[in-house]
């Protein structure tokens, strides 16, 4: 047991520096992949503009210092491909395209390095300086131990491989300096690169567990407190959301406004505590009808509002069915015939999405329906005029009336 848990232990320290975009959590590791790319793109433009300032430099130091650096063309195209990486940087999205784009640009540096000293048959102090140049900028790109351990090798494998193929030869002294000169300024740059991967995985977590409790909180502010069912404000910061979808599905849907007959008394004569629990139940038992794209809101009070997809009668009765059958068993009997309001508005897909003017409506028809004694339903499409005028008392049928305009 203590052997396992000593190698968890050590799973879990290697973690730490090998990789900076895998994590044990999916939703955390699509959370890294997102933060990484961002970074890595502006790591690559910010190496690849300070690489043609750089190339910038030297070629001017050769000129004035009289250097055996490499010719004018070496710098030239160099610098053309310093300007491709930096325009391809930006039309790549894919993390591990950006990753090869950082690879290509420091693999064929490297490879333009050692041509340039076989032309010249010495390491000059131009070609020493590109080397650690070359492994200094591998930390601009935020990749873990992983990937930065393979560069690294990659560019000594490249440069050691062709500095010993070559037909010229350099003396010994030369070979072990330059082999110390990418050993040790590899061991610098990939202990700075897992220290830093320690602690962008520290701060991505820390990102991700505070976007999270914000989701949460967000949540938390668009619910209803009593009932669980979204509130007002959600309403109204996502209504143009919803209402898009159903014009782009080129679909009516159509805006509910109703309330419970009645509800001050119930209030006033059975207190506080019944009245919630009828919010409760008048919540759930219109939350059972909903499908996918519905919606149900507390608007205060005793107001509730629906916006559905499918037709709204069948809801309605399915709800009022419900809400009864909860009444009866659970509630006082005089409120087993307790009765509802409804006002109800279509709302055509080429309609203009006003919610106030489509609340004006829908609340000059709910005012309507409070008029009649029962549950009934009025609905308009102008504030006046009704389109449906339908009882709902009789909830025993679940399918809609012959004839009924749903």
């Amino acid at each position: 047991m203590t052997i396992v848990k000593r190698n968890i232990a050590a799973s879990g320290f290697f973690e730490r520096f090998w990789t900076v975009t895998s994590y044990k959590e999916p939703e955390l590791s699509t959370f890294a992949k997102d933060i990484i790319k961002k970074e890595t793109i502006s790591g690559i433009q910010l190496m690849t503009l300070l690489f043609f300032f750089l190339l910038v430099a030297t070629a001017l130091l050769d000129q004035i210092m009289g250097l055996q650096g490499p010719p004018l063309y070496a710098y030239l195209l160099l610098a053309v491909l310093c300007l491709h990486v930096l325009l391809a940087s930006f039309h790549s999205q894919e993390i591990d395209v950006l990753y090869l784009l950082a690879i290509s640009l420091l693999m064929i540096s490297s490879t333009t390095l050692v041509l340039m000293a076989h032309k010249s048959g010495v390491f000059s102090p131009t070609f020493y300086a590109g080397v650690t140049l070359i492994f200094i900028f591998i930390p601009f790109v935020p990749w873990g131990m992983r990937e930065a351990s393979l560069v690294s090798f990659l560019i000594y494998l490249v440069i050691t491989l062709s500095v010993m193929s070559s037909t010229k030869n350099f003396s010994t002294n030369s070979i072990v300096l330059l082999q110390f000169f990418m050993f040790s300024t590899a061991f610098i740059v990939l202990a700075m690169v897992g220290r830093n991967t320690d602690v962008r995985r520290n701060e991505i977590r820390g990102m991700f567990g505070l976007q999270k409790s914000h989701a949460q909180m967000q949540e938390l502010s668009y619910r209803d407190p009593l009932t669980d069912v979204w509130n007002r404000r959600y309403l109204q910061e996502k209504f143009y959301t919803i209402s898009s979808h159903f014009t782009q599905l080129k679909k009516p849907y159509y805006f509910i406004l109703f309330d419970v007959d009645g509800f001050k008394e119930i209030n006033d004569t059975y207190g506080h505590d019944y009245g919630d629990h009828i919010l409760l139940w008048t919540a759930e038992a219109f939350s059972n009808c909903l499908r996918a794209g519905d919606y149900i809101f507390r608007m205060g009070g005793d107001e509730f509002a629906l916006i559905l997809g499918q037709k709204p009668l069948e809801c309605l009765k399915s709800g009022l069915g419900d809400l009864r059958k909860e009444v009866e068993e659970l509630g006082n009997v005089e409120h087993k015939g307790m009765s509802f309001s409804f006002g109800m508005v279509t709302v055509q897909p080429e309609e203009k999405k006003d919610l106030r003017d489509i609340y004006k409506k829908v609340d000059k028809a709910l005012y309507a329906a409070k008029r009649r004694k029962g549950s009934w339903l009025i609905a308009t499409g102008d504030g006046s005029t009704p389109e449906i005028d339908e009882s709902l008392n009789n909830v025993a049928e679940a399918s809609l009336p012959p004839g009924a305009n749903g």
